[in-house]
């Protein structure tokens, strides 16, 4: 028998390749395929090293993340029935009492609203509109406009792209040109449109409100 360390109603992909994987392995044994050593995989055509790295690179890009883990977790506690549809896509309950979960999105997700979130640009100007400060920040489009917003604006400065998430992209307290630049390249890596800002110090609050209220 051999025991796979994921839940098949989470991580059915996983699951799958997980017991494939673990055939594959069996076998490879029982016909004496299996070893370590490069010399004898070059030789055999079986090299269990590049079998594990691409399960490995195959897991990161498909499991759920933890939060995601966390809400089934909590839901199940709750008796609600949990499946995974595709992706990071949960479906809690059945019928038309079921809801849909998508990362950090659910089936109440103002569509608007999401979008002015996940464009940094529209966001501060959203800020500035209503009268609440937000950095000095100019979008641009290429290492040498990055570099002279940098100047413009004032060292240190923070490199970020438009639209991304989980500070993917990121960097803080960049001092001159050549670190600017740097941080332009990494930032593009995430969108086509990158964000040169001051660099404000303090504290970094994240607020949760559930039906309206802070919680």
């Amino acid at each position: 028998d051999a025991v796979v360390p994921y839940v098949p109603e989470e991580d059915p992909d996983i699951c799958f390749h997980s017991a494939q994987l673990a055939v594959e392995l069996l076998a490879a044994a029982e016909s004496g395929q299996l070893t370590r050593s490069p010399e004898d995989a070059e030789r055999l055509g079986f090299d269990v090293e590049i079998l594990l790295s691409k399960f490995h690179a195959f897991v990161q890009k498909h499991r759920l993340k933890k939060q995601d883990h966390a809400l089934i977790s909590a839901a199940r506690a709750g008796g609600i029935p949990v499946r995974k549809l595709a992706g990071r896509l949960l479906v809690l309950g059945h019928s038309r009492y079921q809801q849909r979960i998508n990362g950090a999105k659910t089936s109440f997700t103002n569509v608007v609203s999401d979008d002015i979130a996940a464009n940094k640009d529209y966001t501060r100007r959203i800020l500035a509109y209503i009268g609440l400060c937000a950095p000095r920040y100019k979008r641009v489009n290429t290492e040498r406009e990055a570099a002279k917003a940098a100047k413009h604006i004032g060292y240190p400065v923070v490199i970020k792209p438009n639209n991304a998430g989980s500070g993917n992209g990121v960097s803080i307290g960049l001092y001159d040109r050549s670190e600017v630049r740097e941080a332009y390249k990494r930032a593009r890596e995430f969108d086509r449109s990158v964000l040169v800002e001051e660099l404000i110090e303090g504290n970094d609050y994240r607020l949760l409100v559930v039906n309206g209220r802070f919680c």
